[in-house]
């Protein structure tokens, strides 16, 4: 995947490629875009937050490919997370790795939530 240079929080298709893949990972960045705030900021995104919006999206694609989970009935939840930030947290005792997944779990939005915004 390769953002564009005009616009920051677009992807490019490069010589015919693949738009089935691209389109819904570009709506799914836009999705965070949305969350995070005004889009008169957008134009100021810097390569690593590019970086960060393309994992979440990439993330929350696979999760939802996930379906209902396997024969026990169990779903596998998928969250990204800087290393150093994990360890820098866990070694200060701040959190826990349940800790950490609950952050994460309070992250995720509802649907009714994501449509008012659009």
């Amino acid at each position: 995947f390769q953002f564009s240079q005009d616009e920051p929080t677009a992807l490019v298709q490069i010589e015919g490629g693949p738009c089935a893949v691209i389109a819904p990972v570009q709506a799914f960045i836009i999705k965070e875009l949305l969350l995070e705030g005004s889009p008169d900021t957008w134009k100021n995104i810097t390569t690593e937050k590019q970086d960060r919006l393309l994992i979440r999206a990439a993330m929350e694609i696979i999760g939802r490919a996930g379906g209902d989970g396997d024969s026990v009935g169990g779903r596998y939840a998928l969250f990204y997370m800087e290393v150093d930030e994990v360890q820098s947290q866990m070694a200060n005792g701040e959190t826990e790795e349940e800790e950490l997944v609950e952050q994460q779990q309070q992250q995720q939005i509802n649907s009714d939530y994501f449509h008012r915004r659009l």
